[in-house]
Parts: C-alpha cells; sequence; structure tokens
C-alpha cells in the first residue's frame, strides 16, 4: 500500500505544473516553480513513509514556467515581462548548477499559458509575438 505524501509548507509552489524524473542513481526528484526560482526536492524514505528533502533552489528566475528535464537537464524560463525579457536557463539536475542561459536572445515574452517543448537535443518555446525559439544542447557519451 502506498502512502499519501504531504509536502512540506516550506516547498513554496505557487501553483501550475510540477516535473519529475528520476536520476541514474535512482533517486526521485520533484521540481517546483515558485514565485522567483526552481526549487529541487528528492523523495526519500522516512521511517518507512515517503517524504520530500530539500535539493536545490536555482537562482532568481522572474516567474517560472514549469520546468522540463531532459538527460538529467532541468530547463526553466521565466515568464518575461516588459522590463525583463524571456530567458531559457539549463541546469544540472543533481545540483542546480547553471550551465548556460539564453541572455537576450529571446526577443518576447512566453504567452500566459505558455511552456516549454523538446526531447533528444532540442529545447523549444513559443513566445507571445508568434516566434518560435529552438535551443540545441550537447549530449554527453
Amino acid at each position: 500500500m502506498s502512502a499519501p505524501l504531504t509536502a512540506p509548507a516550506a516547498v513554496g509552489a505557487t501553483g501550475g505544473a510540477l516535473a519529475s524524473w528520476q536520476d541514474n542513481d535512482g533517486t526521485r526528484w520533484l521540481l517546483v516553480p515558485t514565485a522567483s526560482a526552481v526549487s529541487a526536492w528528492k523523495l526519500v524514505d522516512q521511517n518507512g513513509a515517503p517524504a520530500l528533502q530539500k535539493g536545490w533552489t536555482s537562482r532568481d528566475i522572474a516567474s517560472p514556467v514549469a520546468p522540463m528535464i531532459i538527460n538529467g537537464v532541468v530547463f526553466a524560463a521565466s515568464a518575461g515581462q516588459r522590463n525583463a525579457p524571456t530567458v531559457l536557463y539549463a541546469m544540472d539536475g543533481g545540483t542546480g548548477k547553471e550551465l548556460w542561459n539564453s541572455g537576450k536572445s529571446i526577443a518576447g515574452l512566453l504567452p500566459k499559458n505558455g511552456g516549454l517543448s523538446g526531447g533528444g537535443t532540442q529545447v523549444y518555446l513559443g513566445t507571445h509575438d508568434g516566434t518560435f525559439y529552438a535551443f540545441g544542447f550537447p549530449v554527453e557519451h
């Protein structure tokens, strides 16, 4: 029988979608967008019951959309605002260390219900003005 998991209030989720993946060591991770960052939590066994253990928190990301994971890399994007453009971030899934970001290469803002998609070695996002961006990244073998 599985027990329900109650997240501590400290998770700080602001609504929206969550993301999850299992790393090469078998650890299950839960990614939570907050008002100003992405938080990563590990699912652990605590006295025979599932519990969440704080993993890492990203740098400040303005109103992040739901993150996604491809090959152990976490991708998150700021929703963007008039004075702060949309930025795509790539982070190491186990540590949260920033690998790269898109800087000022995205000119538009994400739509209200916009998000990320991708697979293989590509990440995609569309902006409110109808522009579709594709970012490639190398996969280590």
